[in-house]
């Protein structure tokens, strides 16, 4: 991945994360969401995009103003393959495609760029037979994430004037490299941010991972590690049992890249981490967006998306990001699909 790539991917991601932070005014809640996922999808909404809305997309996501539309957009694809690479002890599966009405014009260069760089087809459909639009779309999203989300889009998502869909789906399983046995899994206490406590099935062990202090947080990081890959999960922990709140907005702008870019040592660590299981966590993908700067891309009358079809006009009516987050003592789930209608 080149550093512009690079920065250009933790750049977006830092900035959804501090307006999630923001949306919550204080009040925490549990968020589940993945920016490489709702990256990839905007990548290939840009990819269709001239004019202001080309301008305020590439602008969003850091990019290259300058870079011709074929180096722009193989860069940025190379970038999202080496994210999402499958190793011997982390399967990976994921899926870009078009979903357009079935007497749209697409543009046969638009299909030939998000083919070579997104590993994205084109499908038309009739959206005027929702019903089995939506069956159609939800059987595609099934096969790439080995049947593990079966509904992507409930009954009434589609209407008859819905013109196109792009769709991003993701699944990752990954073994821990560093089993939690089972002998050290029991219920206890887990801090709230109330400040009550409950019973929780945890999971510890002691042994050595990646680990490090971070004094101006006051938190501490570990990196557990997956089986055989470069794929690690990163817990970052407040020392004190009711610093999450104070914790969690020090990770706004670039707090968060600096908890990565710390300098993690191997060292002998005791975790103790719940098993839990985060469910269809929805994030209202469209408003982060829109304030992250992209806004012409969701009116009628603004949105530019003619090097995607040029017959009907689009534009983008809503964006929505869902995620599931499964931890358990040898393994990891998460499933993600992002979908812009």
């Amino acid at each position: 991945m080149t550093s512009a790539m690079e920065h250009s991917l933790q750049n977006f991601c830092d900035k959804l994360y501090t307006e999630v932070i923001q949306s919550q005014k204080g009040k925490y809640e549990n968020v589940f969401l993945s920016p490489v996922s709702l990256y990839s999808a905007m990548a290939m909404v840009l990819a269709g995009s001239e004019g202001e809305t080309k301008h305020q997309m590439l602008s969003a996501m850091q990019l290259n103003q300058t870079l011709g539309r074929d180096a722009l957009h193989n860069s940025i694809g190379t970038a999202v393959r080496t994210c999402l690479q499958s190793t011997p002890g982390v399967t990976l599966s994921v899926g870009n495609r078009l979903f357009a009405q079935h007497d749209a014009k697409i543009h046969p260069q638009y299909k030939a760029v998000i083919y070579r760089d997104y590993d994205a087809d084109a499908d038309n459909i009739d959206f005027t037979k929702t019903e089995a639009a939506r069956k159609h779309i939800n059987g595609w999203v099934s096969e790439k994430t080995k049947e593990k989300i079966q509904d992507l889009i409930p009954a009434g998502c589609l209407t008859p004037d819905t013109c196109a869909a792009i769709v991003n789906a993701l699944y990752f399983k990954g073994s821990w490299e560093l089993e939690f046995p089972k002998e050290g899994t029991g219920e206890d206490d887990f801090h709230l941010l109330d400040g009550s406590q409950k019973k929780v099935w945890m999971m510890y062990k002691e042994t050595e991972f990646n680990s490090t202090v971070l004094a101006d947080l006051n938190a501490v990081a570990v990196k557990l590690p997956f089986r055989q890959s470069n794929w690690s999960m990163l817990v970052v922990v407040p020392n004190q049992n009711d610093g999450l709140k104070t914790l969690l907005p020090k990770l706004q702008s670039e707090g968060l890249t600096k908890v990565l870019n710390a300098p993690f040592e191997k060292q002998t660590t005791a975790v103790s981490l719940p098993r839990f299981k985060l469910t269809e966590s929805t994030v209202d993908a469209k408003e982060l967006l829109m304030k992250l700067g992209i806004t012409a891309l969701f009116s009628k009358t603004t949105a530019d998306l003619s090097k995607l079809c040029s017959e009907p006009a689009l534009y983008i009516s809503d964006v929505k990001h869902k995620a599931v987050l499964e931890v358990c003592v040898t393994i990891v789930f998460f499933l993600v699909r992002t979908l812009c209608l």
